[in-house]
């Protein structure tokens, strides 16, 4: 929800999918308005798992789609993907490390696409133990929720693209 909050979804500039820990992949559409509600939620989730795709009532976009293949396959193609652990690598400007790596217009060749890889459980480092990632890093000294690792990562990339 913090992702789907957010002014840089809002602009159009954020993709999310979401890899299960049993590998399932799950397209999340930037217009979704998840439930707020656990009891909600879990009941969406129920359906999609069944049904492999929630459409929007209007219009008939797919809102949830459980996508096929390894996720590198939905990736930006020579995208750069950083894992995020307290293993990593500390990075005190993410902003800076961001715009280090991010291709623009005018500079084609200053690097590539960004894919960050942020993990959800309580134990493990997913985003250093990644496979597919190109680097690991830490934005903090100390261990950090996902939804504030999110934050971080969204704040920076709204201040570099200046999406108010």
């Amino acid at each position: 929800m913090a992702l789907l909050d957010s002014p840089l979804n809002k602009a159009g500039r954020l993709r999310i999918i979401i890899q299960t820990k049993k590998g399932v992949l799950i397209k999340v559409s930037p217009n979704i308005r998840l439930p707020r509600t656990y009891k909600r939620f879990s009941g969406l989730m129920a359906q999609l798992l069944t049904k492999m795709r929630i459409r929007s009532p209007d219009t008939a976009e797919p809102l949830l789609e459980i996508v096929n293949g390894p996720i590198s396959s939905h990736l930006p193609r020579d995208s750069f993907k950083v894992g995020t652990s307290t293993k990593g690598h500390l990075i005190t400007e993410l902003e800076q490390y961001m715009n280090t790596n991010q291709k623009t217009p005018d500079t084609p060749e200053k690097g590539q696409p960004l894919v960050f890889v942020i993990g959800c459980t309580s134990t493990g480092s997913y985003g250093y133990d990644c496979e597919y990632t190109d680097d690991c890093i830490s934005i903090s000294h100390y261990a950090l929720s996902t939804q504030c690792v999110c934050q971080r990562v969204v704040f920076a990339a709204e201040e570099m693209w200046g999406v108010q």
